[in-house]
């Protein structure tokens, strides 16, 4: 189903797409659900309460007991386990046990003669709408936001799929009830019917038990007809509280059924609708887009598909349907239509995608300003450069103190600008590399390069490093990893504190999904507000010690485009511990897909 944001026709059953999403892990709507829950608990609750009063959910009828403290404590508990759910990937497998209890009426909490199918799924509405409101305090970055959205439709569609099947088996149940009973009464008759013919003698008394018999069974056939109007009213309530369309359609295409949202799409009285063609509901135009598909699923074809459609009265809109034949044993005899506006969402989507595309481009010609300027700083400087070497030793013996002092600042502030050259040609590199391909690679080999690339600081500083690498290897860039071992065993060498031997410790492992790396020191240490500023571009923590303040900033962008991200835990004056979280290897190749798909 994940294909459905990209391409305009989708068939599958019912089953398949309970298959698919089940199968589906959600990995951003994971994160999400985590974030919400360590940071938006309260909010969401008093959010949820909010939506569902304006929504004017009949489930609150329930909580009338409960005073407003109470109640937003319920909700906290509820949305929990849900957040709990979603960070487990348990939610869709959950909300379909649910469903499933209520269903079979063994729900511990909500009764089926309680509640209505309709309750429910305004409460499912009401999820979504949340989730959907607090997207912006999760993220601002556009790229996360579509994914967290496009899961959202994902699991959403699942749910409603789930919902309509529930509606359409509650009526089969009451269909098959009545016919049972039906067949059972048509019983009962003939058995009298045979007492009859047997005992012709006792005529008058058999013609006033098969009265009596006919009398009851009228009775209950009028008891079960009037159950079974009340159970239609009851499955036309759940029809009408959904923001859809709804109906069905016989083999002539002339509705059957249709719910209440087709008077606020097409402008016209429910009445209006039943018997009339579909072509005639519709208009032309958007008749003849679906109607080959409508021709597929009378000759029994399961068929969902998203589409733009300009409906007579409704306007244009782009809208996603399903189709479900009605079968009686081989024949066909119409079809249930399940239709969405979905208008909103596309254009959110394209929003999205405009806006992304839009910022690639900034990326790339900053990245490309950036390179070419210090791309022509790089001659200037040479030439500066030259010069002062050769003012230098042509006044190498007629200068004193203070002019080879300043002629020494000057050399330190060439070599600075150099370096500060040299990092910006570098951040440009990072987002040339985003595209790079991974490769299986050793973390205790990289690291052992990196050590002998330093090994005069180690020998200088004399660290003791221990190793314990509990994971061996891993899927990324050669480049990137690198340059990440390279940058924090060089700062925790370079920022060590003189007054105890050098300490380093690095390990890697496997936790909730990600490939960590840590790397620990007893070094200088950093403030709180020293680590809130630690990966800004220029910024140094030590001005004592020698440095551009871009090699943080540089390994941050790194990990972060591949899907990571980086964390530090320090004290001033105790050390400090930096982890770096990679995707596992089935994550990186999924991670991979989804940008490319985006």
């Amino acid at each position: 189903m994940i294909t459905f944001l990209k391409e305009r026709f989708i068939i599958f059953t019912p089953k398949m797409a309970d298959a698919i999403v089940s199968q589906y892990t959600f990995p951003h709507l994971k994160e999400y659900g985590k974030f919400l829950l360590a940071n938006c608990l309260e909010e969401t609750a008093i959010e949820s309460i909010k939506i569902s009063r304006a929504l004017n959910v009949p489930l609150l009828k329930l909580f009338d007991h409960l005073s407003e403290e109470q109640f937003i404590n319920f909700s906290k508990q509820t949305l929990q386990e849900f957040f709990e759910q979603l960070s487990n990937d348990q939610a869709f497998e959950s909300t379909k046990e649910t469903l499933q209890q209520w269903k079979s009426g063994t729900h511990p909490l909500v009764g089926k003669d309680k509640v209505q199918a309709a309750d429910i799924t305004l409460v499912y509405h009401v999820r979504k709408l949340l989730l959907l409101n607090f997207l912006p305090e999760y993220t601002s970055e556009p790229e996360v936001i579509l994914s967290v959205a496009k899961e959202l439709e994902i699991f959403y569609a699942g749910i409603e799929q789930i919902t309509f099947q529930m509606f359409l088996d509650l009526r089969k149940e009451e269909q098959d009830k009545y016919h049972k009973e039906i067949q059972h009464h048509q019983k009962e008759l003939d058995d009298k019917n045979k007492e009859l013919a047997s005992a012709l003698e006792e005529l008058q008394a058999a013609e006033e038990q098969l009265i009596e018999a006919n009398t009851a069974l009228e009775d209950k056939i009028k008891i079960r007809t009037q159950e079974l109007h009340q159970r239609e009213q009851q499955i036309q309530l759940i029809t009408d509280s959904l923001p859809v369309l709804i109906s069905y359609v016989d083999s002539k295409e002339r509705y059957r059924f249709n719910n209440k949202a087709y008077e606020k799409w097409f402008s016209c009285t429910r009445t209006e609708v039943y018997g009339k063609k579909v072509e005639n509901v519709l208009g032309t135009s958007a008749y003849l887009e679906v109607k080959d598909t409508i021709h597929k699923v009378l000759h029994g074809e399961t068929i969902y598909l998203e589409t733009k459609l300009n409906y007579k009265n409704a306007g244009q809109k782009h809208v996603s349907v399903h189709y479900i034949p009605h079968r009686v044993g081989k024949n066909v005899e119409g079809f249930f239509a399940l239709v969405t506006d979905i208008s909103e969402q596309r254009k959110t989507q394209e929003a999205l995608e405009k806006a992304c595309a839009q910022l690639k481009t900034i990326n790339t010609d900053l990245d490309n300003f950036i390179y070419t300027a210090s791309h022509d700083l790089k001659n200037p400087i040479l030439n500066v450069e030259s010069i002062m070497l050769m003012l230098k030793a042509h006044l190498e013996d007629k200068l004193g103190a203070r002019e080879n002092t300043l002629l020494s600042m000057v050399d330190n502030s060439i070599q600075k600008l150099k370096q500060t050259i040299y990092d910006l040609t570098e951040i440009t590199k990072i987002q040339k590399d985003i595209e790079s391909e991974g490769e299986m690679l050793f973390f205790e080999r990289i690291f052992n390069s990196v050590k002998e690339d330093i090994q005069t600081d180690i020998d200088q500083s004399q660290a003791l490093i221990k190793e314990e690498f509990l994971v061996k290897e891993i899927l990324y860039p050669r480049n990137n990893l690198r340059s990440i071992l390279y940058n924090l065993l060089s700062n925790a060498i370079k920022y060590r504190d003189p007054e105890r031997p050098v300490e380093i410790g690095i390990k890697t492992y496997e936790e909730d999904g990600y490939i960590i790396l840590s790397i620990e020191d007893n070094g200088l240490g950093l403030s709180e507000k020293q680590q809130t500023k630690l990966f800004t571009m220029f910024k140094r923590m030590h001005s004592h010690i020698k440095g551009t303040g871009i090699g943080l900033y540089m390994i941050k962008r790194i990990i972060e485009n591949r899907g990571g991200k980086i964390e530090v835990h320090s004290k001033l004056g105790h050390g400090t511990t930096f982890k770096v979280y990679f995707l596992s290897v089935h994550e990186d190749e999924k991670f991979s897909q989804i940008k490319k798909l985006i």
